[in-house]
């Protein structure tokens, strides 16, 4: 339990300090990257069947956050090399800054959290509590499923956190893609097609981490 409360507090510390210093004003640019309508991005939840070995991924050293390079993020998210650069690791949360297509600053970080199986089953059940009692296109937290279909990824749009949670092994990763509190860091508010567009960019990552780790 204590450990537990000492993770939530690091997720906390670096939510205030992981938004781009960068300013911008939105340009009201369309995209037809729907975090709600693609589906083969996020599919409903569903009981699991695991189709790989993700030991690499899961069971880690807290510290090695470095699960892919700049230039990888880059060719993910379909920019160019310049827009993505390595920002720092600090305490395991490693952040890359990010310049998306329509020109506005973003980051996207990586830590690894130690929870044990149990614990990520809770956060799973608490994840299906929050969706079942306020639908599957809440802002506190819904589950998709990865494109492997063995992994669930808890999203907290509001937040722009997405949680990796795979309940056979001890460990999640949390990909951070910029929510509330990078709209107030830069002093903008997104629009709703940015704000699908930062969400689709990290299920894009977290589905590439299982397909690159995968054994």
């Amino acid at each position: 339990m204590k450990n537990y409360i000492i993770v939530m507090a690091l997720i906390a510390f670096f939510s205030c300090g992981d938004g781009s210093s960068e300013k911008t004003e939105t340009n009201g640019m369309q995209t037809s990257n729907s975090a709600v309508e693609n589906e083969n991005k996020i599919i409903p939840n569903q009981n699991l069947q695991q189709n790989g070995d993700y030991s690499e991924l899961f069971n880690r050293n807290p510290k090695n956050c470095m699960l892919m390079e700049a230039k990888e993020i880059a060719t993910e998210l379909q920019l160019s090399e310049d827009r993505s650069v390595f920002v720092s690791n600090s305490y395991g949360n490693c952040a890359f800054s990010l310049k998306l297509n329509d020109g506005s600053p973003t980051k996207v970080s990586f830590m690894f959290i130690e929870w044990d199986k149990k614990t990520i089953q809770k956060e799973l059940d608490s994840f299906r509590d929050i969706e079942s009692s306020f639908g599957a296109d809440n802002d506190e937290g819904i589950l998709v499923v990865s494109d492997t279909r063995d992994t669930n990824f808890g999203i907290r749009k509001a937040r722009g956190d997405l949680f990796m949670l795979n309940p056979n092994y001890n460990g999640a990763i949390l990909i951070r893609f910029g929510g509330v509190i990078e709209e107030s860091t830069n002093k903008v508010t997104y629009t709703d097609a940015q704000k699908n567009e930062r969400l689709n960019n990290a299920v894009t990552i977290a589905n590439y981490l299982l397909k690159k780790y995968k054994k």
